[in-house]
């Protein structure tokens, strides 16, 4: 008698990639927590803050574009967005090499407290320094959410690097053994 249980769990699909190089690895995972934080961000300037989502991608755009891209708030252009959206991704990889970098030298089970400490001083340099130097619209981005949106994608940075670098079992006839 088969137990239809297991037949189902042995038949269900699985994600399945081959290993990554570090640099391939960082990149990704930049990417991946640079889509974590910008949701997050978006997310939580709404609810907790109760403000436009949009203001994130406006002070993010105002790097290259200056502070005629603060537009008012609830109010977006496409090209804005795409200027914000480009910018992001940029350092989300940058800084996703950054942190793979770190990441590589210590156990993968202490990775993501690694993780959250890049991010935490991804924060301190960007909000802090540069920031208060140079993009004085950042002050208003200061805080508790943006501090824990920058820990998160430090997490998430770290996470995905250590999966992506290690990979995951790639099945070689789609069958299992039982």
């Amino acid at each position: 008698m088969h137990d239809r249980g297991a037949q189902a769990h042995a038949q269900a699909p699985t994600l399945a990639f081959a290993a990554m190089d570090d640099g391939t690895a960082s990149g990704w995972a930049g990417v991946i927590a640079g889509s974590v934080y910008l949701a997050a961000q978006m997310m939580f300037v709404t609810v907790i803050r109760e403000d436009s989502p949009w203001i994130p991608l406006q002070r993010i755009s105002a790097l290259l574009l200056g502070p005629d891209a603060l537009l008012p708030p609830g109010k977006i252009s496409l090209s804005i967005a795409g200027f914000a959206v480009l910018i992001h991704f940029a350092l989300a990889f940058c800084y996703g090499r950054l942190i793979g970098r770190v990441v590589r030298h210590v156990r993968p089970a202490i990775g993501w407290v690694v993780g959250a400490v890049c991010g935490v001083a991804i924060y301190a340099l960007n909000f802090k320094l540069i920031g208060e130097l140079i993009f004085p619209w950042f002050a208003e981005s200061q805080g508790a959410v943006t501090l824990f949106d920058h820990a998160l994608f430090g997490v998430v940075a770290a996470l995905s690097f250590i999966t992506l670098r290690r990979g995951a079992p790639v099945a070689t006839d789609g069958s299992s053994s039982g």
